[in-house]
Protein backbone atom coordinates (compact mmCIF):
# COMPACT_ATOMS: atom_id res chain seq x y z
CA UNK A 1 0.00 0.00 0.00
CA UNK A 2 1.23 3.54 -0.65
CA UNK A 3 1.65 6.18 1.72
CA UNK A 4 -1.34 7.99 0.87
CA UNK A 5 -3.14 4.99 1.47
CA UNK A 6 -1.40 4.08 4.93
CA UNK A 7 -2.26 7.58 6.06
CA UNK A 8 -5.74 7.30 4.95
CA UNK A 9 -6.50 4.28 6.47
CA UNK A 10 -4.06 3.87 9.77
CA UNK A 11 -4.57 8.19 10.63
CA UNK A 12 -7.67 9.79 9.42
CA UNK A 13 -10.51 7.57 9.55
CA UNK A 14 -9.79 6.53 12.63
CA UNK A 15 -9.17 9.98 13.51
CA UNK A 16 -12.76 11.08 12.00
CA UNK A 17 -14.16 8.16 13.39
CA UNK A 18 -13.35 9.62 16.98
CA UNK A 19 -13.82 12.71 16.27
CA UNK A 20 -17.41 11.83 14.96
CA UNK A 21 -18.27 9.64 18.17
CA UNK A 22 -18.18 13.06 20.69
CA UNK A 23 -20.18 15.34 19.25
CA UNK A 24 -20.36 18.39 21.52
CA UNK A 25 -23.83 19.63 20.12
CA UNK A 26 -23.62 23.51 19.03
CA UNK A 27 -20.85 24.48 21.27
CA UNK A 28 -17.91 26.26 19.51
CA UNK A 29 -15.55 22.97 19.89
CA UNK A 30 -18.21 20.96 17.38
CA UNK A 31 -17.43 23.72 14.83
CA UNK A 32 -14.33 22.24 14.60
CA UNK A 33 -15.18 18.76 15.04
CA UNK A 34 -17.67 19.34 12.01
CA UNK A 35 -14.52 20.91 9.61
CA UNK A 36 -12.19 18.23 10.57
CA UNK A 37 -15.04 15.58 9.55
CA UNK A 38 -15.95 17.02 6.71
CA UNK A 39 -11.82 17.31 5.81
CA UNK A 40 -11.46 13.44 6.47
CA UNK A 41 -14.74 12.42 4.77
CA UNK A 42 -13.10 14.59 1.36
CA UNK A 43 -10.07 13.29 2.00
CA UNK A 44 -11.81 9.51 2.05
CA UNK A 45 -13.14 10.03 -1.18
CA UNK A 46 -16.37 10.45 0.55
CA UNK A 47 -17.66 13.90 -0.81
CA UNK A 48 -21.45 12.97 -1.31
CA UNK A 49 -21.58 12.27 2.13
CA UNK A 50 -19.71 15.26 3.44
CA UNK A 51 -22.24 17.64 1.89
CA UNK A 52 -25.35 15.49 2.98
CA UNK A 53 -23.48 16.14 6.79
CA UNK A 54 -22.85 19.97 6.36
CA UNK A 55 -25.91 20.03 5.52
CA UNK A 56 -27.91 17.92 8.35
CA UNK A 57 -29.35 19.83 11.56
CA UNK A 58 -26.39 18.20 12.96
CA UNK A 59 -23.65 19.40 10.88
CA UNK A 60 -22.41 22.23 9.93
CA UNK A 61 -25.73 24.76 8.83
CA UNK A 62 -26.96 23.45 11.55
CA UNK A 63 -25.02 24.39 13.91
CA UNK A 64 -24.54 27.86 12.28
CA UNK A 65 -28.35 28.32 11.96
CA UNK A 66 -28.55 27.71 15.90
CA UNK A 67 -25.19 29.24 16.76
CA UNK A 68 -25.20 32.77 15.15
CA UNK A 69 -27.20 35.42 16.48
CA UNK A 70 -28.99 37.88 14.37
CA UNK A 71 -25.84 40.13 14.48
CA UNK A 72 -23.86 37.39 13.71
CA UNK A 73 -22.23 36.89 17.04
CA UNK A 74 -21.38 33.41 18.29
CA UNK A 75 -24.31 32.68 20.97
CA UNK A 76 -21.86 31.63 23.86
CA UNK A 77 -20.79 34.90 23.58
CA UNK A 78 -17.99 37.10 22.54
CA UNK A 79 -15.15 35.56 24.61
CA UNK A 80 -15.84 32.01 21.86
CA UNK A 81 -17.17 33.95 19.05
CA UNK A 82 -13.62 34.83 17.43
CA UNK A 83 -12.48 30.88 17.96
CA UNK A 84 -16.04 30.01 16.59
CA UNK A 85 -16.18 32.46 13.39
CA UNK A 86 -12.12 31.17 12.48
CA UNK A 87 -13.50 27.55 12.92
CA UNK A 88 -16.93 28.92 10.64
CA UNK A 89 -14.26 30.18 8.12
CA UNK A 90 -13.14 27.37 7.16
CA UNK A 91 -16.20 25.10 7.12
CA UNK A 92 -17.89 27.51 5.18
CA UNK A 93 -14.95 27.33 2.16
CA UNK A 94 -15.06 23.85 2.40
CA UNK A 95 -18.48 23.61 1.79
CA UNK A 96 -18.54 26.57 -0.94
CA UNK A 97 -15.91 24.05 -2.49
CA UNK A 98 -18.10 20.68 -2.22
CA UNK A 99 -21.41 23.28 -3.39
CA UNK A 100 -23.25 24.14 -0.38
CA UNK A 101 -24.67 27.30 -0.83
CA UNK A 102 -25.47 29.10 2.86
CA UNK A 103 -28.88 30.48 2.69
CA UNK A 104 -28.91 34.02 2.25
CA UNK A 105 -30.20 34.90 6.05
CA UNK A 106 -27.20 32.38 7.06
CA UNK A 107 -25.10 34.41 4.86
CA UNK A 108 -26.33 37.89 6.12
CA UNK A 109 -25.20 36.40 9.90
CA UNK A 110 -21.93 34.68 9.09
CA UNK A 111 -20.78 38.05 7.28
CA UNK A 112 -21.82 40.27 10.06
CA UNK A 113 -19.97 38.02 12.10
CA UNK A 114 -16.31 39.21 10.73
CA UNK A 115 -17.02 43.37 11.56
CA UNK A 116 -19.89 42.60 14.78
CA UNK A 117 -16.74 42.15 17.40
CA UNK A 118 -15.36 45.44 16.74
CA UNK A 119 -18.68 47.30 17.68
CA UNK A 120 -17.69 46.82 21.35
CA UNK A 121 -13.77 47.56 20.68
CA UNK A 122 -12.51 49.84 23.85
CA UNK A 123 -10.63 53.18 23.22
CA UNK A 124 -7.20 51.04 23.69
CA UNK A 125 -8.29 48.99 21.01
CA UNK A 126 -8.96 45.78 22.90
CA UNK A 127 -11.75 43.82 22.93
CA UNK A 128 -13.96 43.98 26.33
CA UNK A 129 -13.12 41.04 29.00
CA UNK A 130 -16.56 39.67 29.63
CA UNK A 131 -16.69 35.51 31.22
CA UNK A 132 -13.63 33.67 31.34
CA UNK A 133 -12.16 35.91 28.29
CA UNK A 134 -8.82 37.04 28.46
CA UNK A 135 -8.47 41.09 29.78
CA UNK A 136 -7.01 43.30 27.59
CA UNK A 137 -6.73 41.74 24.21
CA UNK A 138 -5.52 43.78 21.25
CA UNK A 139 -6.67 43.83 17.53
CA UNK A 140 -3.28 45.03 16.97
CA UNK A 141 -1.05 42.46 15.91
CA UNK A 142 2.99 42.05 15.81
CA UNK A 143 4.52 42.00 12.37
CA UNK A 144 8.39 42.16 12.55
CA UNK A 145 8.78 43.37 15.83
CA UNK A 146 7.15 46.30 15.53
CA UNK A 147 3.24 46.72 16.54
CA UNK A 148 0.86 46.92 13.25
Amino acid sequence: MRLGGVVRDRLIAPSSTLIDSYHEGRSNRQVWNEVAVLSALSVLDKAPQARQRAESDRGLLGIMREGLLDDGTWFEGENYHQFAHRGLWYGVQFMRTHGVELPSALQAKYTAGFVTPFAALLPDETLPSRRDSQYAVSIRTVAMGRVV
